[in-house]
C-alpha cells in the first residue's frame, strides 16, 4: 500500500466524517463567544447602563442650564429690565461704582 493511498484512506474514514460538524461547532462557538463577551455582548450591557445613567444626569444638567438661559432671555424681552441690564453690563465689562467694594471669589 502506498503512503498517499493510506493517507487518502485515513482521510476518508476519520477526518471527512468529522470535518463538517467541527466547522459548524467552531462557527457556533465563535458567534456564541461574541454574543456573550463581544463589544456589544451581554457582558457589556452593564457598561451601557452606567453610561445611560451618566448621560441622563448630563441631560438633566443641560436642561437646567437651558431653563436658566431661557429665563434670562425672557428678562431681556423687547425692553430690557434696567436692573438686569445693569447686571449684565457690569459682569461683562467689569464696571463698578466709586462707592462699591469688589470681592473676588475663585470659581
Amino acid at each position: 500500500m502506498n503512503v498517499s493511498t493510506r493517507f487518502a484512506d485515513a482521510y476518508q474514514s476519520y477526518v471527512r466524517p468529522i470535518l463538517a460538524p467541527t466547522i459548524c461547532l467552531l462557527t457556533i462557538l465563535f458567534f456564541g463567544w461574541h454574543t456573550l463577551a463581544g463589544e456589544t455582548g451581554l457582558l457589556a450591557l452593564g457598561g451601557y447602563q452606567e453610561q445611560q445613567v451618566q448621560l441622563q444626569k448630563q441631560a438633566k444638567a443641560l436642561a437646567e442650564r437651558r431653563a436658566d438661559l431661557e429665563r434670562k432671555r425672557a428678562m431681556l424681552g423687547d425692553r430690557i429690565e434696567p436692573d438686569y441690564g445693569e447686571e449684565l453690563v457690569r459682569e461683562k465689562l467689569g464696571l463698578v461704582h466709586d462707592d462699591e467694594i469688589i470681592v473676588r471669589l475663585e470659581d
